[in-house]
């Protein structure tokens, strides 16, 4: 059947993963509040092998003034095509507090909150690092039987 197509799944490299959560400004934090689990946006930014989140007061924080491990995941999907990726990242988690660390991350303007609001910098040391990539592949035309005419 000429121009039909499969998904296909392709394990991403540790490059490619980094190169990918680089393009992307919005992720998702999973962590644990009162033993229960939370999955939330968050405006990040990947520095030094770290993955450092912009956040407003509230669990997220709370969980990285624990040190928590956490998880951390960013995607990026073309409904067109129906192909897309997704990056995942385990690790310890850690509030920024050092102001001249506050400082340097607030100039890189990644996120839309403001000091007033109380923005804090959360960091997750990125330990485990795994991608996949969804793509269409044609497929192939089966050949013929023998004997089939």
């Amino acid at each position: 059947m000429p121009g039909q197509t499969q998904h296909q799944f392709d394990e991403l490299d540790a490059a490619e993963c980094l190169r990918l959560l680089a393009s992307s400004p919005v992720g998702r934090l999973g962590f644990t509040e009162r033993a229960l689990p939370w999955i939330l946006p968050v405006f990040f930014t990947v520095r030094a092998g770290e993955v450092i989140m912009s956040c407003l007061p509230g669990g997220k924080v709370k969980s990285a003034s624990r040190g928590d491990i956490v998880a951390f995941e960013a995607d990026g999907y073309d409904a067109e095509t129906r192909e897309g990726w997704c990056v995942n990242v385990l690790g310890p988690s850690r509030l920024i507090t050092e102001a001249d660390q506050v400082a340097a991350l607030s100039q890189l303007d990644f996120a839309p909150w403001t000091d007033e609001q109380d923005r804090q910098y959360i960091a997750l040391r990125i330990e485990a690092l795994s991608g996949r990539r969804v793509i269409r592949q044609p497929v192939a035309a089966a050949a013929p039987a023998f004997g089939a005419r």
